[in-house]
Formats: C-alpha cells, sequence, structure tokens
C-alpha cells in the first residue's frame, strides 16, 4: 500500500470523527535529539502535549504528541509533515 492510499483510508476513518478534538500521534525513532527536535518542530502551533520515553535498550525513542486538532485533513497534514523526516515510524 502506497503511502497516499494509506492516508486516504485514514482520511476516511476521521471524516466520521466530530472536530476540533484531541489527537494522539506516536512516532518511533532511532535514539537521536536532532531526530527528536525534527518531530517536535512539525507540532509548534497550537499547544502540543508531548512525552517521549526511550527504549529498555535505549536504542530507540517513543514521541506521543497529544494536540487539539481541527479536522481530518489537519491530521493527514501532521503525518504527512512528520513522513518527510527519515527513519521516523508511524503508530
Amino acid at each position: 500500500m502506497d503511502l497516499d492510499e494509506k492516508y486516504k483510508k485514514l482520511k476516511t476513518l476521521l471524516e466520521k470523527e466530530k472536530f476540533p478534538k484531541p489527537y494522539m500521534f506516536k512516532f518511533i525513532i532511532l535514539t537521536n535529539k536532532d531526530k527528536e527536535m525534527e518531530v517536535k518542530n512539525c507540532f509548534t502551533d497550537g499547544n502540543p502535549e508531548i512525552k517521549t520515553s526511550p527504549s529498555k535498550s535505549n536504542k530507540y525513542t517513543t514521541i506521543q504528541i497529544i494536540q487539539k486538532m481541527n479536522s481530518a485533513q489537519e491530521i493527514i497534514d501532521k503525518y504527512k509533515a512528520v513522513s518527510k523526516i527519515k527513519n521516523v515510524i508511524h503508530i
């Protein structure tokens, strides 16, 4: 499944929701402070709640971001912005 198809399916699901509402994004990266900041910088608008947690081995870091979103398209746009960052896994 290509990325556009994945986003299309997600958007269809999200359009059934009522907005505005808080939405939780989750990403996994190889532990790297610069990469972590790149992801966080995609969420500078609004007032996001951001939590990070390292894996047991400290090799990976999970980034959880909860932010009030106004539409399904706004959520898709955030995923697309983060997808431009190399080696970030969306959960």
